[in-house]
């Protein structure tokens, strides 16, 4: 799995549950600053 996430976002919740429950997955930030 691919979590997308923002810094500074409710995207947090969602890093730290997947933490949590050992889920494999793969970080991709978005940086919502620039034009991605």
């Amino acid at each position: 799995m691919i979590f997308y996430y923002a810094l500074k976002t409710v995207s947090v919740a969602s890093h730290i549950t997947l933490e949590e429950v050992g889920a494999d997955y793969k970080e991709r930030p978005i940086d919502f600053g620039n034009a991605e």
